[in-house]
């Protein structure tokens, strides 16, 4: 009863053919069902890219039924002793290889099988729903929802978008778990810090989950690549955009990955997202400009909306951040890494890097959960100098001037993230005076001022 290529990753070239022969009016029961169900092609590429998960299809069929177990069968069958075990069986070992005919044959479209009932509407569901689970994973400061909203207008008008934002502040991980939240809509790639156009290509055929190695030609990973551009309807997300500019040039190079992305994928109508820091950006693009006095008006006058993300964050979504990792820990814990992680260089991946290290701590010393001593240890090994302990609040030190304050998003007054000092791209710290005790530093140390 099983079907063949149950874990087979579906092919995009193939996905890509089928949408063309709908295009082309030679698929009338795929297009049918298109005109009534506008997000098929969009659910067939999630399908696509649950295939390249680890279990395949077999493992997404798993969570699938599990999910939408009142569905399996009809009514009467469900009624029946042994029929709803029959259905059941019948779903999990036929619908991996009917869901991959469903992407790779033409012809096909999601019909109701005898062992499932309104299955293009469960999966729909599904769908929204795995991207409801993903974004949950994350928290969602100021930053990530601006970045959302970037990315839902692109899909939304298939426009070109450029986010700006400094490092550290949590911009490619928003940028991620988007395009993993929706799989269906858009593919994320980083553009690679190298002259070479195939570098590129193979970035972009490894997001969409192409079958290739280091001996398939570059030519046919390349017409690949641009007939699934062509005709796939996705979104594509090009992280590290600057070095889409020549990173070795002379008078006479013209920008040929820019130029590639322009005519092949924002020319065709796709929806571009373009991330990378202000400073990377502006400085490659004004140093090839001057050398060259290429027109990259070309490109940047395709652009539909210019996003520049905040260079500080309210103490409330730094906590939100400190949550999503330690969902278990008191808000008093939760204040210690906070504090710390913005005295820290690396800034929010230095609540990750706790994250990771505390919880290593607490196994590694059988600890039935982390304890104040496993989070002062971490902390001490991540930023060294940074000693966790108890002291009694400073005076805080006298200032010529107020300092400015960003105000906290809550209707409850809450502190506030101190203003980036001038030359630096993160906040002062705010660390809890009973908790944490700060080295002297080349800088001056900020208390927790009140808003």
């Amino acid at each position: 009863m099983k079907e063949e290529n149950q874990q087979a990753v579906i092919l995009p070239e193939i996905l890509a053919a089928k949408m063309a022969a709908v295009g082309n009016f030679n698929a009338p029961a795929v297009r049918e069902q298109l005109n009534a169900q506008p997000r098929l092609f969009e659910l067939l590429w999630f399908i696509q890219a649950m295939s390249m998960r680890p279990g395949g299809l077999v493992k997404f069929v798993e969570e699938f039924l599990a999910e939408f177990y009142s569905r399996i069968g009809t009514a009467t069958m469900r009624s029946a002793p042994k029929g709803n075990a029959l259905c059941q069986d019948a779903a999990s070992e036929i619908l991996p290889g009917y869901l991959a005919r469903v992407c790779n044959e033409p012809q096909t479209a999601i019909e109701d099988p005898w062992y499932f009932d309104g299955l293009l509407d469960a999966l729909c569901e599904f769908m929204d729903n795995h991207a409801a689970r993903t974004s949950a994973s994350l928290a969602m400061t100021e930053v990530t929802l601006k970045i959302f909203d970037a990315m839902e207008y692109a899909w939304s008008e298939k426009a070109l978008v450029h986010i700006e934002g400094d490092s550290r502040f949590g911009k490619t991980v928003s940028v991620k778990t988007w395009c993993a939240a929706w799989p269906g809509k858009a593919r994320y790639f980083a553009v690679p810090c190298s002259n070479s156009d195939a570098d590129l290509i193979k970035a972009i055929a490894l997001s969409l989950g192409m079958d290739f190695s280091f001996k398939t030609p570059y030519r046919q990973i390349k017409a690949k690549v641009e007939y699934i551009i062509n005709f796939s309807g996705l979104m594509f997300i090009a992280d590290e955009a600057h070095w889409l500019l020549p990173t070795r040039f002379s008078a006479n190079t013209p920008p040929m990955r820019l130029n590639w992305l322009r005519t092949e994928i924002v020319d065709r109508n796709c929806a571009v997202v373009t991330v990378s820091t202000p400073q990377d950006y502006r400085k490659c693009v004004e140093k090839f400009v001057k050398a060259t006095g290429h027109n990259i008006t070309q490109f940047l006058g395709r652009t539909m909306l210019n996003v520049s993300l905040p260079n500080e964050l309210e103490q409330d979504d730094l906590l939100a951040v400190a949550r999503i990792h330690f969902p278990e820990l008191s808000d008093d814990f939760l204040q210690v890494i906070v504090g710390t992680s913005m005295r820290s260089e690396s800034y929010l991946m230095a609540v990750e890097a706790i994250a990771k290290r505390v919880r290593f701590i607490a196994r590694r010393d059988n600890h039935p959960s982390v304890t104040l001593k496993d989070l002062k240890l971490a902390i001490s090994e991540i930023i060294p100098g940074q000693a966790a302990a108890p002291a009694a609040t400073p005076a805080p030190p006298q200032r010529s001037a107020p300092i400015a304050v960003k105000r906290s998003r809550a209707a409850t007054p809450a502190p506030a993230a101190v203003a980036m000092p001038p030359g630096r791209n993160r906040p002062a710290a705010v660390l809890p005076a009973d908790e944490m005790t700060a080295p002297a530093r080349s800088i001056t140390p900020a208390t927790l001022i009140p808003a």
